[in-house]
């Protein structure tokens, strides 16, 4: 009997310690630098450029720190293999992560009465003012209410505001939907994300294009204006414990779907 409980506990050890055989690389939008090696919470990244522009083996593991927000895109740069996936997750205590592909749009100058403006080259999907969605509007001259909003399809972002939205606006401010997903992966395979929080993207949450054997637990998506998760000819996805939240905000308001899988 002990010689069998002594072989199940070793084998035990030796399957978790293949399984975080990999290294783990830490990212702190607040305090980390992206000049640190990455490899410790005190010597963190700082932004999801470093992680893009990062080559990782089977088996290793991106963190993001809790209760931070980002507001890049994640493009995933390489592939794991089976039974070592490449992890992207969380550590510390708080909130999930949040990559957040809106901007916050600021210095804004009167146009007229109660109509206010500020550069944004890019017209966006959607702008929330204070988190509030915001009301669409075809012209300038339909700004009548809180929350409504233009873009001239040029460079300029109209607001109706009956005082300056710089101060108007405070928590967070002024958004803008301009990056199109949270996190985005093309060609690669055996991936494993966990505790993760995505929103307001200019169309997916997250986006697969022809990758296999994805696995997403435990996050969330909220305001996607497309679907929350996309898979685009892949297979073996799975997909636990998630929370799709005002997935397919389009023009008239209706939320269309969730999960969207095109094989």
């Amino acid at each position: 009997m002990r010689s069998k409980l002594g072989c199940f506990i070793f084998l035990m050890i030796t399957m978790t310690s293949l399984i975080f055989a990999g290294t783990v690389y830490y990212v702190d939008a607040t305090n980390g630098n992206d000049l640190n090696d990455g490899l410790s919470p005190a010597t963190a990244w700082q932004t999801i450029l470093k992680v893009n522009r990062s080559f990782f083996s089977p088996g290793d593991s991106v963190l993001f720190k809790r209760d931070e927000i980002w507001r890049e895109q994640l493009i995933i740069p390489s592939s794991g293999l089976s039974g070592s996936p490449i992890t992207i997750a969380a550590y510390g205590s708080g909130n999930k992560p949040i990559i957040n592909g809106s901007d916050l749009v600021i210095e804004w100058t009167n146009y007229n009465v109660n109509a206010w403006q500020s550069i944004l080259a890019t017209e966006p999907r959607c702008v929330w003012l204070d988190g509030n969605f915001g009301d669409k509007k075809t012209s300038i001259g339909e700004l009548a209410d809180e929350y409504d909003w233009y873009h001239d399809g040029s460079n300029t972002l109209y607001v109706y505001s009956t005082s300056d939205p710089d101060t108007a606006y405070t928590s967070p401010g002024i958004e803008a939907a301009e990056r199109n997903n949270g996190v985005y992966a093309s060609n690669k395979n055996y991936l494993l994300f966990q505790n993760l929080h995505i929103k307001q993207t200019a169309q997916e949450g997250f986006y697969f294009n022809v990758s296999d054997n994805v696995e997403i637990n435990s996050c969330t998506t909220i305001e996607t204006f497309y679907a929350g998760i996309r898979m685009w000819k892949g297979t073996n996805f799975t997909i636990d414990g998630c929370i799709i939240n005002h997935a397919g905000r389009v023009d008239n308001m209706d939320y269309e779907f969730g999960i969207n899988f095109n094989s």
